[in-house]
């Protein structure tokens, strides 16, 4: 699953564009930079800029594509969400994901069964392992200050909610242990080798 952000997608260009552009209008500097300043709040303020950028792209929730496999789900990249307009949690998780990835944030893929939504790391950390199955660490970081986790589906809403509404909603899902089913850890995953695909661009 790591290996579909694809933080390096060209049509993630845009996104980051519009989301500089409201972090400068939001707190006078609109730099995208990661960890730099050390500071969770502006890692947070990032995370924010994205989600309005996503917000404004106009988007719709639609179910997973046809598939006749017997496990899996297939997934549309960036470029088709964006062509299309259209995205499931799943997708538009990915998407998130990537963005933050190259803004330099380390996000994480929460995936309550049945469902999708994405998670940052506010300082320049990871957890040891990729995967983790045990709610509980996730929540305790989040406890703390120390991950931010929001719904992505939030952005297809109208009118679209307050990005402190997505959060509510993300921690919502993290109270019940019994339907959470695994976190990938996309820092660590690149770390343990799995890179992202290739993206397929026309021209």
């Amino acid at each position: 699953l790591a290996a579909f952000v694809l933080p390096n997608h060209p049509v993630l260009e845009s996104i980051l564009r519009q989301a500089s552009d409201i972090m400068l209008r939001a707190t006078g500097e609109g730099s995208l930079s990661g960890y730099q300043t050390s500071s969770p709040d502006r890692a947070a303020a990032m995370a924010a800029a994205i989600y309005a950028a996503c917000a404004n792209l106009d988007l719709a929730y639609i179910s997973p594509p046809a598939s006749f496999e017997s496990a899996g789900q297939k997934v549309r990249t960036p470029d088709q969400v964006l062509a299309t307009r259209l995205g499931t949690c799943l997708d538009l998780t990915l998407l998130v994901a990537a963005a933050l990835e190259q803004v330099g944030l380390h996000p994480l893929l929460l995936l309550p069964r049945g469902h999708a939504l994405v998670g940052v790391w506010l300082s320049e950390e990871l957890f040891p392992q990729a995967t983790l199955d045990d709610v509980t660490l996730i929540r305790k970081r989040v406890e703390l200050g120390q991950i931010l986790v929001f719904e992505t589906t939030s952005v297809t809403a109208r009118p679209v909610p307050r990005f402190e509404d997505a959060i509510r909603a993300g921690i919502r899902h993290l109270q019940d242990g019994t339907t959470f089913h695994m976190a990938v850890d996309v820092r660590a995953a690149r770390q343990a080798h799995i890179r992202p695909i290739a993206a397929r661009v026309d021209g």
